[in-house]
């Protein structure tokens, strides 16, 4: 009963946590886009770290630490 009370909140904290993390997302999208477009001599370097971060981010939307697996809802 504890539990289902405070369920809704943590799906919402966590479908907050997602968006916030495509933000993130966007943003490194823009940053990409205006170093390649302006910043040519960096563009390699600077755009591959860039993509390393965005596939960063990408495994951590998708991973346990942001959606919980042993967290059940309607198991109560």
């Amino acid at each position: 009963m504890y539990i289902v009370k405070y369920c809704n909140i943590y799906i919402y904290i966590y479908i907050i946590y997602i968006y916030i993390y495509i933000i993130y997302i966007y943003i490194y999208i823009y940053i990409y886009i205006y170093i390649y477009t302006y910043i040519r001599p960096l563009s390699f370097f600077v755009t591959s770290i860039l993509h390393f971060e965005l596939l960063w981010l990408c495994y951590e939307v998708i991973s346990a630490k942001i959606l919980p697996t042993d967290f059940k809802c309607s198991n109560i």
